[in-house]
């Protein structure tokens, strides 16, 4: 009986530590890419690693967004924002050669909040693209589980991999969508 009472008083500690190492081994991720059974093609994950880190200084609307993660984190009661280099990522998106971003809060933290930016709909994800003069423009802000560029028809596109309810299917189902990017803000609907 007492070596019951003893494993049944040790469970909470138990379970604390197996949080905190799940907490941080999906804090920290892998990077290596993985491969889509379904499609053959890479997942994001690797799709974001074709991407470059961008270098500071980044454009101001990047950085604001960034600025309001660190806000957020704050509010909610987060003790740390912490960032690795991939949150801010750059490259050619529209095929337009100039240089686009991605803010991937895949690549952030809160500490004591860990799914303020991710949950079972995926993590946040906002895209900027730059315009002809001026500085980038942002076109997209939503959830994702996973993105990728693609060549459809010759033409660079994005395609997501979203919650199956953008689709009318339910959360655990595939749902895929795919865009051109360009000026154009758009949003994904549940249906």
């Amino acid at each position: 009986m007492a070596f019951i009472e003893r494993a049944v008083g040790a469970l909470p500690v138990i379970v604390v530590t197996g949080m905190i190492a799940l907490a941080q081994m999906s804090a920290l991720g892998s990077s290596l890419a993985a491969v889509d059974e379904d499609e053959g093609t890479e997942n994001p994950a690797s799709a974001a690693a074709h991407l470059d880190h961008a270098k500071m200084p980044h454009p101001q609307v990047v950085e604001q967004a960034v600025d309001e993660g660190r806000r957020a984190c704050d509010e909610a009661g987060g003790t740390r924002f912490a960032a690795r280099p991939g949150l801010v990522r750059t490259g050619d998106l529209t095929g337009d050669g100039r240089a686009d971003y991605v803010v991937d809060f895949r690549e952030a933290l809160c500490v004591e909040r860990s799914t303020l930016f991710s949950g079972t709909g995926g993590w946040e994800v906002r895209i900027y693209v730059a315009r002809p003069k001026g500085g980038p423009v942002r076109v997209f802000t939503g959830h994702v589980l996973d993105y990728e560029l693609v060549k459809s028809s010759g033409r660079r596109e994005m395609r997501f991999r979203l919650h199956g309810s953008f689709c009318g299917r339910f959360g655990t189902e595939r749902c895929v969508k795919q865009r051109r990017l360009d000026l154009q803000p758009f949003v994904f609907r549940n249906r």
